[in-house]
């Protein structure tokens, strides 16, 4: 009970930062940039940029950083490169294309 408490804290952590990492790369590049252009003169849209960016650093520095965390906590328990069933590959090609 006390292991699957664990995992389930874990994995939605992992998945959180996951979420929050891709959610702010996506509304950045689609949203926030493209309508900084459109508006701003460039040196006020560079230094509007600056700022966001600087927020949004915090945001991926974090997830970066929850996801290496969780991912080993995670991963040791999954019996990582033994390929015992159809997820250790997959997790296995993903932790290579990470590292890579």
């Amino acid at each position: 009970m006390n292991n699957l408490v664990l995992d389930s804290v874990l994995n939605s952590l992992h998945l959180f930062a996951t979420v929050a990492w891709f959610g702010a790369a996506t509304t950045n590049a689609f949203i926030v940039m493209p309508s900084i252009n459109e508006s701003l003169e460039p040196p006020v849209a560079g230094k509007l940029m600056g700022s966001v960016m600087k927020r949004f650093r915090i945001v991926v520095y974090t997830s970066i950083v929850v996801l290496i965390v969780t991912g080993i906590f995670m991963t040791s328990s999954m019996k990582f490169m033994r390929f015992t069933n159809i997820w250790s590959p997959i997790y296995s090609i993903k932790h290579i294309i990470i590292i890579i």
